[in-house]
């Protein structure tokens, strides 16, 4: 059995300065069995490298692969293992080894930021990703066009109003509120904290919109109890000739809950239209159904989409089963 020997560690602490703290990547590496760690002469590629990482390897093989790359001082400094690196933990759910990483890597560009922002909010540390674009300034690095929508979801995700205001006043100051990116994430923004008059003002004032920027809009009235004003942008949208997707009918879903026939039959008319477009559509109307005491429409539904061949997921089965209580009452 592979034992870790004192030279182990010597090269561990001499590379480790580009990735993480010597002491950092000994407690990492030594939660890997010891017979699954690498021998030196091992050899080992860019762009062998390059494509594990591009998969998203687990948790157990990316701990293999980056304690190979430590033996390799031009991998270990190279930026685009490194943004790899970062981006793979992040994915395995650990934004915390992922910042180790950020820390070592030395000449940071924005792009480091935005991969170790984007990898917090990924995994809902909203709170740190605010402060490491606060702090980007620290560091002489502008945050540009990738980095405003980051911590605006950041913002969304805590319903931090007061830094959301802040960081579109910043993104108005170096010209970028115009982004189509950016300005979606601003509707999304506003209409998370409640403020759905500036929601509207940013997408009214928009030079492009795409189908985002509308179901933005969309969810913020839905998502504030404004039934009426949901439906009317779907409406909107309509009249402009742009057409509605399921993420429409999933951000107009808070909004259709015990309303009106008509309505119930808009978002139906709005469903047939996309029905052939996945199953997020059809969980939406299904659950249209059963919130509106419609248990018979649901189950009819739910057995159609079983015609047409469509899988139901876990979302489905939630939706569908109050309805089937329903009728078993009735029968």
């Amino acid at each position: 059995m592979y034992q870790i020997s004192s030279e182990f560690y010597r090269h561990l602490k001499f590379h480790s300065r580009h990735f993480t703290t010597a002491n950092q990547l000994q407690t990492l590496l030594s939660a890997i069995p010891q017979n699954e760690l690498p021998q030196q002469n091992t050899p080992i590629t860019e762009d062998l490298c390059g494509q594990v990482l591009d998969k998203y390897p687990d948790i157990r093989k990316l701990k293999r692969l980056h304690s190979k790359i430590i033996f390799d001082q031009t991998l270990s400094s190279n930026p685009s293992i490194g943004i790899k690196i970062m981006r793979a933990y992040a994915a395995c759910g650990q934004p915390g080894i992922a910042r180790y990483v950020f820390d070592e890597i030395p000449d940071r560009s924005v792009v480091f930021f935005n991969v170790m922002i984007r990898s917090y909010v990924n995994n809902q540390f909203y709170q740190d990703a605010l402060l490491l674009y606060k702090n980007m300034s620290n560091y002489n690095t502008n945050p540009d066009h990738y980095t405003f929508p980051c911590v605006l979801k950041a913002c969304s995700g805590s319903e931090n109003l007061r830094v959301g205001i802040q960081i579109h006043a910043a993104a108005v100051k170096v010209g970028l509120d115009a982004n189509l990116f950016i300005g979606n994430s601003l509707i999304a923004m506003y209409g998370k904290c409640g403020c759905l008059v500036q929601a509207r003002r940013v997408l009214d004032e928009m030079l492009h919109r795409d189908v985002v920027s509308w179901n933005s809009m969309v969810a913020g009235y839905a998502q504030n109890g404004q039934f009426d004003d949901a439906l009317g942008v779907c409406c909107e949208m309509v009249s402009l000739s742009v057409k509605p997707n399921a993420g429409t009918m999933a951000s107009l879903s808070p909004a259709v809950t015990n309303t009106s026939a008509d309505n119930v039959m808009f978002v139906k008319e709005m469903f047939v239209k996309m029905a052939n477009e996945g199953l997020v559509s059809w969980n939406v109307m299904i659950a249209v159904y059963v919130n509106n005491s419609m248990p018979a429409e649901a189950v009819g539904l739910y057995s159609e989409m079983e015609a047409c061949g469509l899988e139901p997921d876990a979302i489905t089965i939630a939706s569908v089963l109050p309805a089937c209580g329903d009728l078993s009452h009735c029968g």
